[in-house]
């Protein structure tokens, strides 16, 4: 599998019994992908790790996956907190309006007046609320996924509006 080709299904956290089972926080908050995938990648500091996975328990974002010829706990140990990758065709199909995070990376940031902020770098998962990192005249800007700053997310241009107020108070 070539990264460029892969999408981040979750992280691996840690061990989970002796016998080789991991624990793995999702980033689809579902096992479909894992199951659909059947394989992934696993990246633990720059060492890949090709899987195959034999069984997936659990539910939402908090998941136990067991991989072959991963048998004991010292092996399991040599994943934590490798990112789980796999082939985007393990994804479910979107609905009208849906997206992945992953496709906001890159889109341009504008206020409700047009005024332009700048590009979205990548999306952050906080225990309270998602939030948008935006690249703006060479620094980071964090704003809150939330109603009240993000008014609007056109995937087709590429574009999210986000309301002036909020952020001047990520400033």
């Amino acid at each position: 599998m070539r990264p460029q080709e892969l999408v981040a299904l979750g992280r691996v956290l840690k061990p989970r019994g002796l016998k080789g089972e991991v624990k793995v926080a999702s980033f689809a908050q579902s096992d479909e992908p894992f199951l659909k995938a059947g394989r992934v990648q696993c990246d633990v500091d720059g060492r890949l790790f090709e899987l195959t996975i034999h069984e997936v328990s659990g539910a939402g974002d908090i998941l136990f996956l067991k991989f072959e010829g991963i048998d004991s706990i010292e092996k399991a140990e040599t994943l934590r907190n490798g990112i789980l990758r796999a082939g985007m065709d393990c994804l479910p199909a979107l609905k009208e309006g849906e997206f992945f995070y992953y496709d906001l990376a890159g889109m341009s940031v504008v206020t409700e007046e047009g005024r332009e902020i700048g590009t979205v770098r990548e999306v952050v998962s906080y225990p309270s609320c998602d939030a948008l990192t935006i690249l703006s005249n060479g620094k980071e800007l964090s704003l809150p996924m939330i109603h009240d700053a993000v008014k609007q997310i056109d995937a087709g241009a590429r574009r999210i509006v986000v309301a002036a107020k909020a952020l001047e108070e990520a400033l």
